[in-house]
């Protein structure tokens, strides 16, 4: 009984890291799809800024010239973190993509502490980018020429890109701290020594990173 209870404990823990593994490979994968939305933001942005060079060239505004497209995307990037099923082949091998990972990303112990404080900063500039796109928006369709209506466009499209910023930010980051701390886990070499900290590690990033979510 006694000698079963430290393997039950230890099969536990590396089954999480084999399911943390895939969920923080997952929120890479949307941290780049984040960035390629970021991307086509920039292009908007360039688009906009072309509309309003034109804009200003162009004292008296001509009707047919306000035809050209200018509508901005403000579709949120759809994440897919859950699309994980968490169904590893192999202990090792899960063992292996924790490790790996994180030593790709550069993750150490220190990310995990700093983690929460930078999702919580992040957080707050996707909240104000957000607002600033919104009224940014509201301006253009208030606009009653073509020089202040590309002018908040361009502002429309500078907040929206700041905003595209930092939710890939908040993936990354929150895969960056999953991955450290159960990269030093499997590092330690005694995981019933070092699960109550990983633990305690695990409970304050998840729920940083569940608010960082609901609000991207």
């Amino acid at each position: 009984m006694s000698t079963d209870t430290p393997k039950q404990h230890r099969n536990t823990w590396l089954w999480a890291c084999a399911v943390l593994g895939l969920v923080a490979a997952g929120l890479l994968v949307w941290a780049l799809l984040l960035n390629a939305d970021l991307n086509d933001t920039q292009d908007d942005l360039s688009g906009a800024q072309k509309e309003l060079a034109s804009a200003q060239q162009q004292p008296t505004p001509q009707p047919t010239a306000t035809e050209e497209p200018t509508a901005l995307p403000t579709e949120t990037p759809t994440p897919t973190a859950e699309e994980d099923q968490g169904n590893p082949g192999a202990l090792v091998a899960a063992g292996a993509l924790v490790t790996g990972l994180a030593r790709e990303l550069g993750a150490t112990q220190e990310d995990v502490a700093a983690t929460e404080q930078e999702l919580e900063d992040t957080q707050k500039q996707a909240d104000t980018a957000e607002k600033e796109a919104a009224d940014a928006k509201q301006k253009a369709d208030d606009a009653t020429d073509d020089a202040e209506k590309a002018n908040a466009q361009v502002d429309q499209a500078n907040a929206e890109r700041d905003a595209a910023k930092a939710k890939a930010k908040i993936a990354a980051d929150c895969a960056k701290a999953y991955l450290s701390a159960f990269g030093g886990l499997l590092r330690s070499g005694n995981i019933s020594e070092q699960a109550p900290a990983v633990r305690k590690d695990l409970e304050g990033i998840t729920a940083e990173c569940k608010a960082a979510f609901a609000g991207a």
